[in-house]
C-alpha cells in the first residue's frame, strides 16, 4: 500500500525546516511522487517566509531566519517542483506509445497485454506494469522509445536484447516470454519481479553489505553469466542496477540485455560511443580493442567492491576522469577499507579488477567455483 499523505502541519514543518533530517527524507520522497501534496505545500500561507521565499524565489541566507538548514529545504523544494513537472511530463509522453485503453483501469494497450503503470525509464526504453489477459498474470512489458526505434542500430539492439534473453533459461536470469511489435513499437515481456535491485538494496542500507550477503549474491551473478557466456554472450553491463534481489531470499537475477551481444559480433557500436556505465566497465571497453566475457568478469569485481566497501572502486567527476581511473588508478584493497572482510576475499574481487583481461580468473565458472571455496572457508 502507498504511504498515507503527510498532514498539514507535517508540510508546513518541513517547508520550515523544522523537521528532522531522516523525516525531511522521507517527506521528500512522498513529494517526489504524489503531486498533490506538493501544490499543497505551494500553496501554504504566503506569511510564512520560507513559502514566500520558494515562491518568489528571492531567498537568501541574510534574509531567512533558520539559516543553513531552511536554504537547503528551498533548494529541496525547487528541485522536487521541476522533477514533478518533468516526471509528469515523461509519463504523458510513455503513456502515449500505447494503443487507446479498453478498460478503466489500464493506460493503454500494447500488443495483447493491458499497460497498466509506468514503471521506469531507461536509455533505450520504458518498462510497464502490464496484465496478460490470455494467461491472466501480471508482466513487465519493456518497450523501445519510438525516437530510438527509427535508427535501425539502436532498433538492433533492443531486439539483440530480447533474443539474447530468449535463449537463456536460468535461475539467476530474467525471463522473456514474448517478443513483439506494436504499431512500430518493439516489446518484449518478462516476469514482474517482486523485490528490489540490488541498486535500491545498497541505497536503502547505506553501508556495506555482510560478508556472506555479498559472496552469495557475487557467486550467483556468476551464475548467471556463467549461462550467457556459454551461449557466446556477454553482457557488458554488469552494475547493481542490473541486478534483481528477489522476493523475501533475494535471489539474483540479472536484468537489462540492451548492451549484450554475441561476442564475434563487432558490428552494433557506432565508432567513439563508449557503451556502458563508465563506474563498473572494463578498460577495454573504453577502447576499440576487442571485449569478450572478461569485460563482464570486471564488473562484477566492481560490484563486489561496492558491496563490501559502499564506496566505487573507481570514481572520477564526469565520465571521462571515471574512464582515466579505470584505466589507470587501482583501488585499496577491500579489507583496507572495511575490516570485516577477509584478504582471501579481497584477494579475489582485486584479481577481478585487474586491468588486463589476461590477469583476471578464466571464467565466471571459475569464479562461482571460488566464491563457493570462499563460503565455506570463511563460515560466511
Amino acid at each position: 500500500m502507498p504511504a498515507p499523505c503527510p498532514s498539514h502541519d507535517d508540510l508546513q514543518h518541513f517547508s520550515l525546516g523544522r523537521v528532522p533530517e531522516g523525516q525531511a527524507l522521507r517527506l521528500e520522497e512522498h513529494l517526489a511522487r504524489c503531486p498533490t501534496c506538493l501544490e499543497t505545500i505551494q500553496g501554504l500561507r504566503a506569511e510564512d517566509t520560507l513559502v514566500e521565499a520558494v515562491r518568489v524565489q528571492a531567498a537568501s541566507r541574510e534574509k531567512l531566519p533558520g539559516g543553513e538548514a531552511v536554504v537547503r529545504t528551498i533548494g529541496r523544494l525547487r528541485g522536487l517542483q521541476e522533477s514533478v513537472r518533468s516526471r509528469h511530463l515523461a509519463v504523458e509522453q510513455l503513456v502515449g506509445l500505447l494503443a487507446p485503453p479498453l478498460a478503466a483501469d489500464e493506460l493503454g494497450r500494447l500488443g495483447p497485454y493491458r499497460i497498466l503503470e509506468v514503471v521506469g525509464t531507461g536509455g533505450m526504453g520504458v518498462v510497464y506494469r502490464a496484465h496478460d489477459p490470455q494467461l491472466d498474470r501480471v508482466v513487465a512489458v519493456k518497450a523501445m522509445l519510438p525516437a530510438l526505434a527509427v535508427h535501425p542500430t539502436a532498433r538492433e539492439r533492443f531486439l539483440r536484447e530480447a533474443r539474447a534473453a530468449a535463449k537463456l533459461t536460468h535461475d539467476h536470469v530474467v525471463t522473456v516470454y514474448q517478443v513483439g511489435e506494436d504499431r512500430g513499437v518493439p516489446y518484449l515481456a518478462m516476469p514482474f519481479l517482486k523485490g528490489e535491485s540490488l541498486e535500491g538494496r545498497l541505497r536503502r542500507l547505506g553501508g556495506p553489505l555482510g560478508v556472506a550477503e555479498a559472496l552469495r549474491i557475487g557467486r550467483e551473478i556468476a551464475e548467471g553469466l556463467r549461462a550467457m557466456h556459454e551461449l557466446g554472450l556477454v553482457h557488458r553491463d554488469v552494475k547493481p542496477a542490473n541486478v534483481f534481489l528477489e522476493g523475501e531470499t533475494g535471489r539474483v537475477k540479472i536484468l537489462d540485455f540492451g548492451l549484450a551481444r554475441a561476442s564475434a559480433d563487432v558490428q552494433l557500436t557506432v565508432d567513439g560511443v563508449i557503451v556502458g556505465t563508465p563506474a563498473f566497465m572494463a578498460p577495454e571497453q573504453g577502447t576499440r580493442g576487442p571485449i569478450d566475457a572478461r569485460a563482464d568478469l570486471f564488473s562484477l569485481g566492481c560490484v563486489l567492491y561496492t558491496l563490501l566497501t559502499a564506496t566505487l572502486p573507481f570514481d572520477g567527476e564526469d565520465v571521462v576522469s571515471t574512464l582515466l581511473a579505470v584505466r589507470t588508478t587501482t583501488p585499496p584493497p577491500p579489507h583496507e577499507k572495511n575490516a570485516a572482510v577477509p584478504e582471501e576475499v579481497s584477494a579475489l574481487v582485486m584479481a577481478l579488477l585487474a586491468k588486463m583481461p589476461g590477469d583476471r580468473p578464466e571464467s565466471a565458472q571459475a569464479v562461482a567455483g571460488r566464491v563457493r571455496e570462499l563460503e565455506r572457508s570463511t563460515g560466511a
